[in-house]
């Protein structure tokens, strides 16, 4: 056997050390306790013993759990009525229904009646959606862990073909869209695949997940390849029973590069995940940034051969957008690593109609806004310039403060994340010109060598925002620049 082992159960071990330190750091710094509810329906052995799993590891975790065991007959009814009864306590912030149900109960209806940003399994069919489209969404916990494997193996899985046999709603389709959000190509193969060896031979990635045991062997395996086996199949083997993957693990061992093993492979990162979406779940509830390392979404790095050898000040940034919370994260994780001082600039422009109308998308009322700047004249067009909005006329004055508003509240929600990510000085600066300006000013006041650059504009908005800061920085101070994509 020639393939490295990845242990799950190692790394799902260092996934719930992470989880406990998240939880321990809610509880310190804001009062705040995740909270799991579990919904058993019967009295299925496996389920009992997955329930009795999940609900040691949560308390385990610093998290409160909260275990409900309804008898088989129970009606749909009353299990919807709980269900509406755990979406509307606060206490709760993830909600599980553990499957198979009943057969008198409509799974599909009861797990779409469970509130999309507590359902921690990410089955209701929002998550699927959302998913699927490339937003943020709770994801499934077995292809979630199955992702956070590969990362941690490859780094970068950007531009690896990748297999996934299998596809469930459970785990092929989410594992497949997965993976496309990190840059794979992505095949799903299934039983009326036609050449389904030649389909797996070309992988560098193969994730099966077909419930059937050991149906890949290792001639189907490119040399080299990573294999992910989400199989657990109970098969007698030798007069005993035996647990085995959906891979031949001897077989393909030998040829491949990396693989995981079954039992012990796959299975631990389960149960791992389902903690690691209960505290991305509460955060999220209570408007704070998500867990470093616990989602699916891609950490920022800075490319290779790119990072400073030392920096004494790091400023990111920002104008308040859900790119400039990842320029934020990059900033202190660079702030750590250096073990230097970190400043948040946030710069808004409200003399700006076009930049203004295209934040507007970062609120929560984008529909009122719209229709109140329609009210006004202040007429939306679609440009063909990368999809950049711009207007036909200046707002009223009315819109203006409106805009205004709107910008206090980005600042003071980008604000606390910079606060909760540690640092040093939050500084706020309206450019009516130009950011570049802006920008340059609060690095020359913080004393920064190093700017995170993280801005909401779409492709040429954004690369035009970042040579003009780049420019100007450099023909006033000795620093790096960084742009968060």
């Amino acid at each position: 056997m020639s393939a490295t082992i990845i242990d799950g159960k190692a790394f799902s071990a260092t996934i719930r050390e992470k989880v406990a330190g998240h939880v321990t750091r809610l509880k310190e710094a804001h009062g705040i306790t995740p909270g799991l509810a579990v919904v058993l329906v019967g009295e299925d052995p496996a389920s009992q013993v997955y329930v009795r799993s999940k609900g040691k590891q949560t308390v385990e975790a610093g998290m409160n759990s909260y275990e409900h065991k309804l008898d088989a007959d129970t009606s749909e009814a009353d299990l919807l009525a709980l269900i509406d009864t755990l979406n509307n306590d606060a206490a709760v912030h993830g909600i599980l229904v553990q499957l198979p149900l009943p057969g008198h109960l409509d799974s599909d209806l009861v797990i779409n009646s469970i509130d999309p940003a507590k359902d921690v399994d990410g089955f209701h069919i929002s998550n699927v959606g959302l998913l699927g489209t490339g937003q943020k969404s709770m994801v499934p916990c077995t292809p979630l862990g199955c992702l956070m494997m590969l990362r941690d193996h490859h780094g970068s899985l950007s531009g690896l073909d990748a297999v996934v046999l299998g596809r469930s709603n459970i785990v092929g389709k989410p594992m497949a869209q997965l993976l496309l959000g990190d840059s794979c190509t992505v095949t799903i193969a299934h039983s009326r695949t036609r050449d389904l060896p030649d389909v797996v031979r070309r992988a560098d990635i193969v994730v099966a997940a077909v419930g059937r045991p050991e149906m890949v062997p290792g001639e189907w395996i490119k040399p080299g390849a990573t294999v992910i086996d989400v199989g657990i199949n109970r098969i007698e083997r030798d007069g005993r029973n035996v647990l085995v993957g959906d891979c031949h693990f001897e077989s393909c061992a030998a040829v491949a590069g990396a693989i995981t093993p079954v039992p012990g492979g796959v299975g631990p990162m389960t149960i791992a995940c389902l903690l690691a979406n209960t505290v991305t779940a509460c955060c999220r509830a209570n408007g704070l940034p998500e867990p470093e390392g616990l989602t699916a979404r891609a950490r920022p790095s800075v490319a290779k051969g790119r990072e400073p050898a030392m920096k004494t000040h790091i400023l990111a940034a920002t104008d308040g957008s859900d790119t400039a919370n990842r320029a934020i994260d990059l900033a202190a994780e660079l702030a750590a690593k250096f073990e230097v001082p970190l400043t948040v600039g946030h710069v808004l422009q409200f003399g700006r109609p076009s930049q203004e109308l295209a934040r507007m998308a970062e609120v929560e009322h984008i529909v009122d806004s719209v229709q109140k700047a329609q009210q006004v004249d202040f007429n939306i067009l679609s440009g063909s310039g990368g999809g950049d909005l711009f207007a036909t006329s200046r707002p009223s004055s009315d819109v203006v403060r409106m805009i205004t508003l709107m910008g206090d509240e980005i600042l003071r929600r980008a604000a606390d994340r910079a606060r909760a990510a540690g640092a040093d000085r939050v500084d706020t600066l309206t450019a009516d010109d130009d950011p570049a300006d802006g920008i340059l000013d609060m690095a020359q006041r913080a004393g920064a060598d190093m700017i995170v650059l993280g801005h909401r504009g779409l492709g040429r908005i954004r690369t035009l925002l970042a040579g003009s800061v780049a420019q100007k920085v450099n023909n006033h101070a000795e620093c790096t620049v960084v742009t968060v994509r």
